[in-house]
């Protein structure tokens, strides 16, 4: 069997937290175009082993005509690992680490992340990655 890599951008959730912005309704918004040069930075490409999700994920995007992305195998269309680093393993008693793990939370609402690598902005929803 051919092992087969697949590009998956990662962005640290810090990076998204100082880009956040608080909506009328007291929750925050998480909006960042990362093709410009000044967040181009930010976003590290990661090289992941392949495994049925993000094959299903390349097959999904051969059926929307996304020929760019699946012929390099980049998934940063559909896909994006956000790195919390440092975020909840704080102790949130402290005012700026209790601030961060709230808006880091908001993160898994169902408004998801608007992010923006080239192809204008998408919404991605935020799940917990598994173990295995």
């Amino acid at each position: 069997m051919i092992n087969l890599k697949y590009t998956v951008p990662v962005i640290s959730a810090h990076t998204l937290i100082s880009h956040a912005g608080k909506t009328g309704d007291n929750k925050y918004r998480f909006r960042l175009a990362l093709d410009t040069d000044a967040n181009a930075s930010a976003v590290q490409m990661s090289q992941q082993d392949e495994c049925a999700m993000l094959h299903m994920a390349l097959e999904l995007l051969k059926k929307k005509g996304h020929p760019q992305h699946v012929q390099t195998r980049d998934l940063s269309s559909v896909i994006v690992y956000i790195d919390f680093k440092g975020i909840f393993d704080r102790d949130p008693k402290f005012t700026k680490a209790a601030e961060k793990q709230k808006k880091a939370e908001a993160m898994f609402t169902s408004n998801g992340i608007e992010l923006d690598f080239g192809l204008g902005y998408r919404t991605y929803l935020a799940f917990e990655r598994s173990a295995g």
